[in-house]
């Protein structure tokens, strides 16, 4: 999002944007209600869009992140019910993408997680991460900075492609019947 409004702050286009974070039905009330304009963000149940137009801009993977000197990342034979003796931050009921957390660990057995910590912050969890060997589940879009700058590793676990949640065409939320100048946009982190 900064990259994208770095580009759109420097495309002439006068307006004032307001940037706001949080839980999608949130954002999407706010859109509802014609106080934002825009809404980016995960993509919400085809029933709570109903009326809106959206589309897709991009997918991403899940993640399995910890920090630089986790002892996970030196284990030959890694699988991933190794990470359910350490902390787990995961996504909590009524998330986005836990549908899609809960599918995959699925996949890959029967484990049990004895310290699992359910959040959708992004802060948190960096700190968390930082003064722990937790593992934190997100979106990798959520940690590529801090991937790329060695503040987080990734986990050798196989995610196959990148999720999405519907079918249907993905376009930037906004009311269909609303036809004004951009001037808020809502980022949805979660």
């Amino acid at each position: 999002m900064p990259r994208a409004l770095q580009i759109f702050t420097q495309s002439g286009v006068s307006a004032t944007v307001r940037v706001i974070t949080g839980p999608n039905a949130y954002l999407l009330s706010l859109l509802r209600s014609g106080d934002v304009d825009l809404v980016i963000g995960r993509m919400a149940e085809p029933g709570e869009i109903a009326g809106l137009s959206f589309e897709h801009l991009y997918s991403e993977k899940i993640a399995f992140v910890v920090g630089p000197a986790h002892p996970l990342l030196s284990v030959p034979d890694f699988t991933l019910s190794m990470i359910g003796q350490y902390p787990v931050l995961m996504p909590p009921p009524g998330a986005v993408i836990l549908p899609t957390v809960e599918r995959l660990l699925a996949t890959h057995g029967d484990f049990a997680m004895s310290h699992l910590i359910e959040t959708v912050s992004d802060s948190f969890a960096r700190s968390f991460l930082r003064l722990t060997k937790a593992v934190w589940i997100i979106s990798e879009g959520v940690v590529v900075d801090d991937i790329d700058e060695g503040h987080f590793r990734l986990l050798p676990v196989d995610t196959g492609q990148p999720w999405v949640r519907w079918d249907g065409p993905l376009r930037p939320i906004h009311p269909s019947h609303r036809q004004r100048a951009i001037s808020s946009i809502a980022f949805a982190q979660r």
